[in-house]
């Protein structure tokens, strides 16, 4: 009885683990300028190789260049490169569920920040404060 018990447990796990892997998950893209200044940064985004944003970005305060592409569960690589900035941007998330990816770009705005990109994933919502 306690090897049927424990069978059917790694079986409900295995699939659990299977299920996870293989479902494609909905990523939300927030990508804004996250300074005062009032920039235009023509700007490429990929992940995985694949463009997701080709555009030119300007400053909002309260409002984020939207886009909503399927990943599959795992890590990802995404690749920023603009034609006004020397270096090319890359960095690695990890999905697992249906969450955002809030990517900033944050010029010289004062001695305190370094310009450059920052990339953050999170589960929830994401809202502005």
């Amino acid at each position: 009885m306690r090897k049927k018990i424990v069978l059917g447990i790694a079986v409900v796990l295995i699939s659990l683990f299977i299920f996870t892997v293989t479902r494609e998950n909905k990523v939300t893209l927030y990508i804004g300028i996250g300074c005062q200044d009032s920039i235009e940064l023509p700007l490429d985004i990929a992940i995985d190789g694949k463009q997701v944003f080709d555009g030119v970005l300007t400053h909002n305060p309260l409002k984020y260049e939207l886009s909503t592409i399927s990943l599959g569960s795992g890590f990802h690589n995404v690749s920023i490169t603009s034609s006004k900035l020397t270096n090319k941007e890359e960095m690695s998330f990890f999905v697992v569920y249906d969450q955002h990816l809030v990517i900033e770009y944050f010029p010289k705005c004062s001695d305190e920040i370094q310009p450059g990109f920052s990339v953050r994933n999170r589960l929830r919502p994401f809202y502005l404060e």
